[in-house]
């Protein structure tokens, strides 16, 4: 839902050839060898394909295509598994799911330039500050969330 769908049709009979598309969702007929056409609902829809000739000869075919809604992952909650404290390993966790049970993948950025990726990331401060990590969550049908928290780093004496 929300995606352009790209449609090509070609044939044989009497040039020139005309092409009526219709994508099943009420909306008006594409003229053309190639249409493109954006769902706004999801559901199940009949598209349609009839081919003119200078003859007067039609055909007509038609395939029933299924249109998902996207939902993106539910926000990731972080979760700092350690202390942070300087030169040591500071350890984080991303919680969230994907509703419609696809993949997903774990982008972190951290304020001082460091990265990682997977749902738990672990990065070493060398020095004592205030610190933020983002996380940004996506399935593979590329929706996104992002979550981010600021913590603060403290002195290994502290």
């Amino acid at each position: 839902m929300g995606d352009i769908v790209q449609a090509t049709a070609s044939g044989s009979g009497t040039p020139p050839l005309q092409f009526a598309w219709d994508f099943g969702d009420g909306g008006t007929l594409v003229y053309g060898g190639q249409a493109a056409h954006v769902y706004t609902a999801p559901g199940s829809y009949r598209v349609t394909l009839t081919v003119y000739d200078a003859s007067g000869h039609t055909a007509r075919d038609a395939e029933q295509v299924t249109v998902s809604a996207r939902v993106p992952p539910l926000m990731p909650t972080l979760v700092m598994v350690s202390d942070a404290i300087a030169n040591q390993p500071v350890e984080f966790l991303a919680l969230t799911f994907a509703v419609d049970d696809r993949a997903l993948s774990y982008d972190w950025t951290f304020s001082d330039g460091q990265a990682a990726i997977g749902s738990q990331a672990a990065v070493i401060f060398p020095t004592a500050g205030v610190y933020r990590a983002s996380v940004v969550v996506t399935d593979d049908a590329g929706e996104t969330a992002v979550a981010e928290v600021v913590f603060e780093v403290a002195d290994p004496g502290s």
